[in-house]
């Protein structure tokens, strides 16, 4: 396959006085499974001497705009999140002063469907938001996600005797529907982490342990009822030979079955602190009994796979992978895409470390090579390509270093670090996953500011190819388009300049 990219854009559409855009206000209008247009949130000026003025611009799939909607805010509100589920928007705001969460809803046509605002904010969910805002608001969603068409799930951290959770249901209005939590007179403390969510179903992967510095506790699947909040199954990530963390999770809505990928570790290890033993696929059905485990061990079933494709670097220690997209092939087995991660040292982290007496971090996490992992129907793994990008390094916050390459994977995905941008299908049931490749040459030797890889399974083959981006925008953020097409918004932050423009792209 080869993979070529036009000179210029098809269209572009361009917004100006853009003072503020974050990771996760930008994003794809889908309808029918195809994509029918675009939309960008961005802070624009002052409304007047106590407010904000913010500006939804709503396109068509050819950028062309459709509407404007102008949202007025608090002085100094944070956007914390935005989701789109494919027919409403809900914007999530805090409001320091009055230290209080926003919640508002509009139809893709603009109209506005709802509002709810949240004053009694547990400690635990100040502290939160707080650490989210500590990373410039460069965040993506990481409380609220789409129940399909039919509204929002939302998880909150709150105090009961020991701190707890609760996953509550909306519909696009925001009118709550149903509610699901942890035991208000539990002795333990318990935490969860949204992994699937769809109009059927709600996957958590919770943690429960007897106190904050306690190990890594126990960790447990639940399923929810997306409908009416109701607990499917509660599944215990923990066997004989092993503990278990669940990083992602392909549920096959039609036959009842739940596709868990994760890491496993040696029993009774902190998964925080120690390095995990290899790879698990782990099927259950739909009352959450497993009929399929199938471990994958790094040293011992990777390698062997993986052959010539290590760097010198990682033949010691493979590096770890975070899986961002899983696939069902037609042959009955899942193809994941992941990415290479290892957690290591900054010299100039060292150094601020010391000139600081260990008030900032020394470690950091570098993010490595794309990688297609292929299970066959036993999900045993067959396939290990190794797709090569340049190295990334994200920088990591103090204390870090005490926190296993998995647990921090995890922040990095929420700060936006990975390279990989999105995972899509078309009308020919081909997969497609879109990466970033930063300061690669082209294959004629001129260097391009950014190269976008692809990685299409077809036909039980996998096939890759990258094109180069030329733009000297201080972000940029990649959505799927139109059929042949991709989606590239730009942010200039000193022209305060917002761009969205489509480019054609050619599979030959």
């Amino acid at each position: 396959m080869t993979l070529t990219m036009t000179a210029n854009a098809q269209i572009t559409k361009q917004f100006e006085s853009a003072t503020k855009i974050t990771l996760n206000s930008t994003g794809y209008i889908k309808e029918m499974d195809n994509v029918a247009g675009y939309y960008a949130l961005y802070r624009f000026d002052k409304a007047d001497k106590t407010n904000d003025m913010y500006k939804l611009e709503l396109m068509d799939d050819n950028c062309n705009s459709v509407k404007t909607v102008d949202i007025i805010e608090q002085r100094n509100s944070r956007l914390l999140e935005m989701v789109f589920n494919g027919k409403a928007f809900v914007l999530t705001f805090y409001h320091p002063n009055k230290r209080e969460m926003q919640f508002l809803t509009y139809d893709k046509s603009g109209k506005k469907l709802g509002s709810k605002v949240f004053d009694d904010l547990s400690r635990m969910e100040l502290m939160r938001i707080d650490q989210q805002l500590k990373s410039d608001e460069e965040t993506g969603n990481v409380t609220i996600f789409p129940l399909s068409e039919n509204g929002f799930v939302q998880m909150s951290m709150l105090k009961n005797d020991k701190y707890g959770y609760i996953l509550n249901g909306y519909d696009n209005t925001f009118k709550q529907i149903w509610k699901f939590g942890s035991d208000p007179n539990s002795e333990m403390i318990e935490m969860a982490d949204i992994v699937y969510s769809s109009s059927k179903y709600v996957v958590a992967n919770v943690v429960k342990k007897k106190n904050l510095m306690s190990g890594n506790g126990d960790g447990f699947l639940i399923a929810v009822d997306a409908t009416n909040g109701k607990k499917i199954f509660e599944y215990p990530l923990k066997e004989k030979s092993s503990e278990m963390s669940a990083i992602n999770v392909l549920v096959n809505e039609a036959e009842g079955k739940f596709q868990v990928v994760g890491e496993y570790y040696a029993p009774g290890e902190d998964m925080l602190k120690s390095k995990s033993k290899g790879m698990y696929v782990l099927v259950l059905n739909a009352s959450g009994q497993k009929q399929i485990l199938s471990n994958i061990s790094w040293d011992g079933d990777v390698k062997k796979v993986i052959k010539g494709q290590m760097d010198e670097d990682d033949k010691d220690e493979l590096p770890r992978v975070f899986v961002h997209s899983v696939y069902q092939s037609p042959d009955g087995g899942i193809v994941a895409i992941g990415e290479q991660y290892k957690k290591t040292v900054s010299g100039l982290g060292v150094a601020g470390a010391v000139l600081s007496k260990g008030q900032s971090g020394a470690s950091q996490m570098t993010i490595k090579n794309m990688v297609v992992m292929e299970f066959d129907k036993d999900f045993k793994i067959k396939n290990y390509p190794v797709i090569e990008k340049k190295k990334t390094r994200c920088p990591l916050p103090a204390g870090a270093g005490y926190l296993s390459s998995a647990a921090l994977a995890m922040y990095i995905k929420s700060l936006g670090g990975f390279d990989f941008k999105f995972a899509s299908t078309d009308n020919r049931n081909r997969y497609f996953a879109i990466f970033q490749d930063s300061d690669r040459k082209q294959s004629d030797g001129e260097k391009a500011d950014l190269m976008l890889g692809v990685i299409m399974y077809e036909d039980l083959k996998i096939s890759t190819n990258k094109f180069a981006i030329n733009s000297t925008a201080t972000n940029i953020w990649i959505h799927p388009a139109k059929p042949g097409y991709v989606n590239i918004v730009e942010y200039y932050k000193k022209k305060k300049t917002l761009t969205s423009r489509i480019e054609k792209v050619n599979y030959l």
